[in-house]
């Protein structure tokens, strides 16, 4: 959770996309700010552009942090998420709706 949210002019936010599956659950942070053309958005404007998923999304995003060994090619998407006990679930071959099913979350963790 961010602990400081005052986000200035040029700032970067940084967006933690989380997905799950039972009891399986992994993550990705990108970046979302003014090399984008987006630099005036704050809070919920920012979070509104994430619910919008595409197929070049996230065959263009860059991903910053990749808890769950996200990839995608060619519109085919991987994941592997993980339970507490460790335990690996791997997903392969997801099509883009099955891909953005598994998100329960999406958060602002930081701006800089």
């Amino acid at each position: 959770m961010i602990n400081y949210y005052k986000p200035k002019y040029k700032d970067i936010h940084y967006v933690k996309i989380t997905f799950m599956y039972e009891d399986y659950s992994g993550y990705i942070v990108v970046p979302y700010g003014n090399f984008n053309g987006s630099n005036h958005d704050k809070g919920l404007s920012v979070l509104k552009f994430f619910t919008n998923f595409s197929a070049s999304f996230f065959n263009n995003t860059i991903i910053i942090n990749n808890e769950c060994s996200f990839d995608s090619n060619n519109d085919v998407y991987a994941i592997t998420l993980k339970n507490r006990f460790g335990d690996l679930r791997h997903f392969k071959s997801l099509s883009l709706t099955e891909l953005t099913n598994l998100i329960t979350g999406i958060e602002i963790i930081a701006c800089k």
